[in-house]
């Protein structure tokens, strides 16, 4: 139940990042109070690097200086930005303990090849319906802040267009990482191919039709520094990544 409930709130946080908060409050507390019942029960181990440990809290000390700076200030919503500087690495640093497993990191990458499926076929949705190429009844209405710009071309926005700066690299690195057939058993990257490949492609007009640099700069670059990093890898490391 747990692990459905984490999934589900990793799905929605890259898909609707901004909406159906209650929706994710709820997931939140069920992940957590399975979090509580297992540390309760004595068999919760703690496998976080420590330097990831170590980042956090010096994240969070960072956040709550600025925080505090912007009360000093008198700056708006300096307080209402606490949960991101402050509560969400917390919450991310328990969640990311918890869902160390193996078993949960292959359930993860399986979420994230399928939300880069969705958020590109829904924004390819959404610039059809907008043109009128396509039916109404093709784009729900998630609460995306969609916006369109037919002017001069065709320029867009949907929240969930942020989620495609860090899927799409994930994306590109499994087909990157495909390509090295030497790396021994390519079974776990196997599963995944078609499925990211297909969402790669269709992906191509999202990226140039939104208009932001940092999203085509990252794209451009992110097989070049996957090709030349990957190549420093022991061996065994590189199986096991891939598997």
């Amino acid at each position: 139940m747990a692990a459905i409930a984490g999934y589900a709130l990793f799905f929605l946080m890259l898909v609707v990042p901004t909406a159906y908060r209650s929706v994710k409050v709820v997931l939140i507390v069920i992940i957590l109070a399975a979090i509580a019942r297992i540390v309760g029960g004595g068999t919760y181990r703690v496998r976080l690097h420590p330097t990831v440990v170590a980042w956090t809290i010096f994240y969070v000390l960072l956040g709550i200086a600025f925080v505090f700076v912007g009360v000093l200030q008198r700056a708006p919503g300096a307080l209402s930005t606490s949960t991101v500087y402050v509560l969400w690495p917390v919450l991310y640093l328990v969640f990311i303990s918890a869902a160390s497993q193996e078993r949960f990191l292959e359930g993860i990458q399986l979420v994230l090849a399928a939300a880069l499926l969705v958020n590109v076929v829904y924004a390819l949705a959404f610039i059809g319906v907008s043109s009128g190429a396509l039916p109404s009844f093709l784009f729900p209405n998630l609460d995306e802040n969609a916006r369109i710009n037919f002017v001069n071309g065709v320029q867009f926005w949907l929240n969930d267009v942020a989620s495609l700066l860090f899927l799409i690299p994930y994306g590109l690195s499994i087909v990157v990482l495909r390509s090295f057939k030497r790396w021994g058993d390519m079974e776990g990257i196997g599963r995944r191919w078609i499925l990211v490949s297909f969402s790669l492609i269709l992906s191509i007009p999202i990226v140039f039709l939104s208009l932001r640099r940092g999203l085509i700069l990252v794209v451009i670059l992110t097989p070049l520094l996957i090709a030349g990093l990957a190549g420093f890898l022991p061996a065994n490391v590189r199986k096991r990544t891939l598997t």
